[in-house]
């Protein structure tokens, strides 16, 4: 039985293609025109760019400027769009078995984001803190 579990997890271990996770980190100014912002005020606006984040518009735009042969909803699947904890800042995270594509992906929604975001919502500052970095090691396999 234990040998059977041991050469089961040597298995996947070996024939599990490892996945790469990018992350662009940004942070949230304040919208226009208010003196001050609230902690509500600003959870709701990084909820704003989280959908705005994974929206059709933005990674449709994403996809073009890659020049990617995908889909929106192929690229809505790796993204995930994280707040972090009592701060105005949030992470745009992207997993792929290509540490290269998943940096690409992660930067440029990040960067079609803030060309959008200014159409959308009347915020100052909204700005990357930390590009992402190609990945040394991959995830966890799922």
């Amino acid at each position: 039985m234990i040998i059977s579990i041991v050469s089961a997890n040597l298995l996947m271990t070996y024939t599990i293609t490892p996945k790469y996770e990018a992350k662009t980190m940004l942070f949230v100014g304040t919208e226009k025109g208010k003196i001050e912002s609230t902690q509500l005020d600003q959870k709701k606006l990084i909820l704003d760019y989280k959908e705005i984040a994974k929206s059709r518009l933005v990674l449709a735009e994403v996809i073009d400027r890659l020049n990617l042969q995908t889909s929106v909803k192929a690229i809505q699947s790796i993204v995930s769009i994280n707040p972090i904890n009592d701060s105005r800042l949030f992470a745009i995270n992207v997993k792929h078995t290509n540490k290269e594509l998943a940096t690409d992906i992660a930067n440029e929604v990040a960067n079609t984001l803030l060309d959008k975001i200014d159409n959308i919502i009347d915020v100052e500052k909204i700005q990357v803190i930390d590009r992402a970095l190609v990945p040394t090691n991959p995830v966890k396999n799922e």
